[in-house]
């Protein structure tokens, strides 16, 4: 079973920048799938809760995405797979 973590993004302007998140994002432990929408601000994290915690997913990805120069909004929302 998979669960997903939602960040919203400031700085994404385009498809470079959605894939320098993906690609960025997609290397953190547990991570099965990123989706990055720079129209919205939104990156989803798909996940594998037996590899790490919301919590600690949540942290990990703020640090990676300011490190990439964009910047996180708000809280992160946790949902569970298959939910829209």
């Amino acid at each position: 079973m998979s669960e997903i973590v939602t960040v919203r993004v400031e700085g994404m302007h385009c498809g470079a920048c959605e894939q320098r998140l993906r690609t960025v994002l997609g290397r953190l432990d547990g991570v099965g799938h990123v989706e990055a929408d720079h129209t919205t601000g939104v990156v989803r994290l798909r996940f594998d809760p037996a590899h790490t915690t919301p919590d600690a997913l949540a942290t990990a990805a703020r640090d990676r995405i300011e490190q990439a120069g964009f910047t996180v909004t708000g809280d992160a929302q946790r949902e569970e797979a298959g939910q829209s």
